[in-house]
């Protein structure tokens, strides 16, 4: 059975986006994140491929204090 615990990430994102729901696109994103460096054995694939494809269409979301504060939460790693 494959659990997806973010199932319209992507959407949700984007929605946020053009709505300029800046918190909403962080929040999201941070939990997608934070979500996978929890469960680095076995990473959700719908989680990881959503957030690949938010990376490609809009990279600059990803160019926030707040994203890069979650890279550099110690004791996990990517």
């Amino acid at each position: 059975m494959i659990l997806n615990h973010f199932p319209d990430l992507v959407e949700q994102v984007l929605q946020a986006d053009s709505a300029d729901e800046f918190d909403v696109v962080n929040g999201l994103i941070q939990e997608a994140l934070l979500f996978l460096k929890a469960n680095p054995l076995e990473p959700d694939r719908h989680c990881y491929l959503s957030l690949i494809k938010i990376a490609k269409v809009k990279p600059s979301l990803f160019a926030t204090e707040q994203i890069f504060e979650v890279f550099q939460i110690k004791g996990t790693c990517f």
